[in-house]
Formats: structure tokens, sequence, C-alpha cells
């Protein structure tokens, strides 16, 4: 069930801003798991689940349905498209397939730059910056510009697809993995008891600024809120320092300002109960997460961030560990059927 969802949700369109598609099917796969579903203005996906009790706590579990892609900025003479960046990393942009989704439907085309036997002397030691790449549809300039328009959405045209040892690779990995995380855990605890009343959200533009996270938790107000999503994976070159985490390393939970040890604490302590595998992270800034957002919420809201590693993040060949997710998956069903609240 896992595999199958990250490979359902992670092949769906949701570039920032523009995640219609993934908040209707996740929409109808929350239906059956919790009390009520409503989609609000923003395209937030929120479910409630009560716990029955007078006065109970709010917690709140939080992924973000959004991906990283393009905008269209201007379409030139000749027919090449600029673009600008909603979250890609541009070092992988050359010789790329992308999708253009336009409102006569999705077009296919390619990412290039001037080949080397055209590039100027020490142009091939320079950073590829995402303003000397542009995409080739196959038209020229006039009918290029009778479908294609500026602020039309451009992403990634790659299917997730199996590796060896129970990885995945994909684009959109960042967040879907971290929204069926959430739905399994949801189906973990159908006969538990909860002791507080939880809410999941699946959020928009995250990828942008957070703000289908603030707009949500203006709603819910709660109490406590986590936030699932990648982390960085150790790839050749890192450090330690570099705050990654090997592959295989189950759910890492993160303690610092924006994830108040004390609530992480708690957190690691239901893993260790549960014998989930987890690694600790020190986040001593800003997560770049939506418990950015959420926690200077209303009055405040402890908040916490829960990830799983992700090698290539922000590329269209992201690799997950499945071991991971499930992890997480473990770990967010036990915080829900035994966490009840703390100072």
């Amino acid at each position: 069930m896992l595999k199958n969802d990250i490979f359902y949700l992670a092949s769906l369109r949701g570039v920032t801003g523009e995640e219609s598609e993934v908040s209707s099917a996740v929409a109808k796969m929350l239906e059956p798991l919790v009390d009520q579903v409503k989609v609000d203005g923003l395209g937030n996906v929120i479910g409630t689940l009560s716990c029955g009790k007078e006065n109970a706590k709010k917690l709140v579990l939080s992924a973000h349905l959004d991906q990283v892609g393009l905008m269209v900025e201007k379409i030139t003479e000749e027919g090449f498209i600029k673009t600008v960046s909603l979250g890609v990393d541009p070092r992988v942009m050359l010789g790329t397939k992308l999708l253009i989704l336009t409102d006569s439907g999705p077009i296919h085309c390619c990412s290039a730059a001037i080949p080397p036997h055209l590039q100027k002397e020490g142009d091939a030691e320079q950073a590829v910056d995402i303003h000397d790449v542009w995409l080739d549809a196959g038209m020229g300039g006039e009918d290029a510009r009778k479908v294609i328009h500026p602020g039309d959405r451009v992403l990634y045209d790659m299917r997730p697809a199996e590796l060896l040892n129970d990885r995945i690779t994909g684009a959109a990995l960042d967040d879907r993995v971290g929204a069926v995380c959430i739905l399994e855990a949801l189906r973990r605890i159908s006969r538990a008891e909860l002791k507080l009343d939880l809410c999941v959200v699946f959020t928009t533009m995250e990828e942008s600024d957070f703000q289908g996270c603030t707009y949500a938790l203006e709603q819910l107000r709660p109490d406590y809120f986590i936030a699932v999503d990648a982390c960085h994976g150790r790839t050749l070159g890192c450090h330690e320092y570099d705050r990654v985490h090997d592959l295989g390393c189950g759910a890492v939970i993160s303690f610092g300002m924006n994830s108040r040890p004390a609530f992480a604490g708690e957190l690691a302590r239901i893993a260790q109960m549960e014998r989930v595998p987890f690694d600790r992270e020190a986040m001593p800034g800003k997560s770049f997460t939506d418990a950015w957002a959420a926690q200077i919420t209303h009055e405040g809201v402890c908040t916490a961030v829960v990830s799983y590693p992700l090698r290539h993040m922000h590329t269209p060949v992201e690799v997950l560990d499945l071991g991971d997710a499930e992890a997480v998956a473990h770990l967010l069903a036990a915080v829900c059927a035994h966490f009840g609240g703390a100072e």
C-alpha cells in the first residue's frame, strides 16, 4: 500500500500554486479515514478526527502537496521559452524533459542551452544559471504564443521508478511521500482511542512561501503541529555537519527552535517505546518546512519536524528508501495513539 500510494501521488501534477489535481486525489484518499474532509479556498486538504472529549487539545499532522517547478516568463521570436524558477535546481536543467501545463493541455518540451561547440572560452566552467536555460517545444514564436502564456507552470516530465533494495526514484517525492505517510498512519489508528483531537492538513504553496499552511492554521488553531517533510540524504562529498542522514536510518526527528526540544523528545520517547528506527537532527534555525509558518500562527504553536532522508532533493531523480517512509508512518501512528499533550 505504501509503495503504491507513493507511485500514484508522485505521478500527479501539482507545481506550487497549482495543486488542484493532487488536492482532489488526496481528498478522496482521506475521506474514509476521518470524520470530515474539506478543501479550502487555497486548495489545502483538511481532515478532522475527534477524540470525543470535551475541550480536548488539538494535534495537526501536515505534509505539503506542491512540487518544485518553473513558470513561463516570456517566449522569444524564435519560439524558445524563458522561465523563472519555482524551487528547481538549475544545475540539473540542461537536457531535461519537461511538461508545460497550458489551458489547452500539457505540452512536452525539453530544456537546453548553448551547446559546448558554440560557447565562448570559459563558459563551460561557469555554473548554470536559470536565465541561461530555455525550453524548446518545437514551435516558432507565433505558434508558441497561441498556446503557451506567461504564468503557465512547468514541471519535470518524470514518472517514479523502482530501484534496487526497496528504493524509489522520481520527481515530487518531496513531499508526496510525507502525505502518504500520514494517510498510512491514519489507516493504522482506525480502531485506536485518541487522547486528543486530530487534524491532518495537506498544504499548498509550501515551496513558495508557506501560504497554504499559514491560512489553514489560522482556521484550525492547533496546540501541537508536526510537519512531515523530506530532509537530505547522504551523498558523495557530504560531511557530518551538513545535517545529512543515511538512507535507511528510519524517521528523522529534529531538535531546535523550529522543532521544540521537549515535544521532539516526546516523539523520540514514543519511537523508542514502539521500536521505530530513528535518527536525531540538530536544527539550530529555520527548518524550511511548514513548521516555520505554523509556529507563529495565532498565539503560537508547539511544533516538531519529522522527516525522511531524500537524496538529490528538488531534482527529477530524488531517491527514497521505502524503509524510511515505513518508519515515519509507524512513528506518526504511534504518536496519534499515545500522545495526549504535554507542557
